[in-house]
């Protein structure tokens, strides 16, 4: 007996079918696409997909067997039809290994070529899935036309690759995926049913198991599939309820804060954040907030950092560079803390901008005068090795704080002892152990004392000294009213000459 090949639809459906089947698998279809989805957004942005991604895949290739077996138990009531053991076995496999897996590739490339693909996989096993049941019957002699077969595939990869396009783009519960794969798998089987022809070849169903016989196992599947749609809502249900408590206490807060899903986009905005950047959750929406008002060409790292704690459910904290409504400068710190479900899926993050403009402003500032001062310090330093006095300054502790380019010149054989730091007493005792002068008998301790003491007596001490070279050197120690020291040194040797 010929199967229908075309025509009406409805008349196709009510002459083949049983209707109230039809609508049942359309119900199983709509209810394991929407957990499936669901499982697979907790995949997406958990840490815990190991546990989300076997569900993911369970809920879309047992779905879509179910799908399957629900009408064709619907299908030709006129036949005694039964289906083969290793045929159901074979066809839940390939529903599971290769729609679910498909799916779930295609998912997390996150990529328009990740939804061709997944699709392209996706189409391909639910067509596979098919032939295997339809190959299962028994009691009959099926023929499939390979035109419908191959434009059914078709419509089931169009339609997962487009549930997969809605997936990246759901800001909640993945609705629009759900619609978009039950079409597919709809529209793949009872397309490819419209081109099979069922010969009678007896009045029994033969071997395997009858149609009475499968249905309490798709009645399982359906009704699993059922309470896996109920669970996960409710897992949504809870989590809209925290992000709604978060949303309330965030209208209260200055700082500007946003509540983001696991890819950064943004689900909620407090009206500090507008009044900040003028930004509001309809310009961000769909777009990566994070890029989106940071720029991601001022300060890439801090976003990239940022982006990246988001979807591993990290805290960070980076201080970063935003433009005001106005278009000036303002800087933010800017920390991201995770959110998770009460399933211990990761939901989002909040990120709360808070505005340090002007501790920033302070931090320039002093930035700026060190900067001022050191190159002040430098221009100082360069005046006194320009200068024909030699000059040195000992602090307080009488350590060395600074001595031009003259003063070590006139210091032979003790120049790479004059470093900043350098206590005057070691100066002093250097000065004898090396031999650079003549203190005759007398004690060294005694003398570098003496030395000391005459160079802090008040008015200083003066005296002219002969150098190791030859050069006679005038020198003389001040002491200044905040405890400093003063080492003064000029370079006589000539006035020495003319007078001698």
């Amino acid at each position: 007996m010929a199967g229908i090949g075309g025509g009406d639809l409805i008349a196709f459906l009510t002459q083949t079918h049983d209707f109230g089947n039809v609508l049942a698998a359309v119900v199983v279809a709509l209810l394991s696409a929407a957990a499936g989805f669901r499982a697979l957004q907790f995949v997406l942005g958990a840490e815990r997909g190991a546990v989300w991604a076997p569900m993911a895949m369970a809920a879309f290739g047992l779905g879509v067997w179910a799908t399957h077996f629900v009408a064709m138990l619907g299908y030709r009531p006129d036949l005694a039809l039964g289906f083969t053991v290793s045929g159901i076995a074979l066809s839940a496999g390939v529903a599971v290994a290769g729609i679910g897996g498909a799916l779930l590739l295609g998912a997390r490339l996150r990529s328009g070529a990740g939804d061709a693909l997944g699709g392209a996989g996706a189409g391909a096993a639910v067509a596979a899935m098919h032939a295997l049941g339809v190959a299962g019957l028994t009691g009959c002699a099926p023929v499939a036309a390979l035109p419908a077969s191959a434009l059914g595939a078709l419509f089931g990869g169009i339609g997962a690759a487009a549930a997969l396009r809605a997936l990246r783009r759901a800001q909640g519960f993945p609705l629009w995926s759900a619609l978009w794969l039950s079409l597919g798998v709809a529209g793949l089987h009872f397309t490819a049913v419209a081109g099979l022809r069922l010969e009678r070849i007896g009045e029994r169903a033969g071997e395997g198991l009858s149609r009475a016989a499968v249905e309490p196992l798709t009645l399982i599947a359906s009704l699993g599939l059922a309470a896996a749609f109920i669970v996960l809502t409710l897992i949504e249900a809870r989590r809209d309820t925290a992000q709604r408590k978060l949303a309330a206490v965030a209208l209260n807060i200055h700082d500007a804060v946003l509540i983001l899903d696991p890819q950064s986009r943004a689900t909620w905005v407090n009206p500090a954040l507008t009044r900040l950047t003028g930004a509001d959750l309809g310009a961000l929406r769909g777009r990566c907030a994070i890029a989106a008002l940071m720029g991601a060409e001022r300060d890439p790292q801090a976003v990239d950092a940022l982006r990246l704690a988001v979807a591993r459910g990290a805290a960070e904290t980076r201080e970063v560079r935003l433009e005001d409504r106005d278009g000036a400068a303002v800087w933010v710190e800017a920390a991201a803390s995770p959110v998770r479900d009460a399933a211990g899926a990761l939901a989002g993050a909040i990120l709360v901008l808070h505005d340090v403009s002007d501790a920033k402003a302070r931090e320039m500032a002093l930035i700026t005068a060190r900067e001022e001062a050191e190159q002040s310090r430098r221009w100082l330093l360069a005046a006194l090795d320009a200068m024909p006095l030699g000059l040195a300054i000992f602090d307080a502790e009488g350590r060395l704080a600074l001595c031009n380019a003259p003063y070590r010149a006139l210091n032979p054989g003790l120049e790479d002892a004059l470093i900043p730091g350098a206590a005057f007493a070691g100066l002093l005792a250097a000065t004898v152990a090396r031999g650079l002068r003549d203190i005759g008998d007398a004690d060294p301790q005694a003398w570098v004392g003496a030395e000391i003491a005459r160079a802090r007596a008040p008015g200083g001490a003066e005296s002219e000294i002969a150098l190791i070279d030859g050069r006679r050197v005038w020198k003389r120690t001040l002491a200044t009213a905040t405890g400093e020291t003063l080492a003064l040194r000029i370079d006589v040797t000539d006035r020495v000459l003319r007078e001698a």
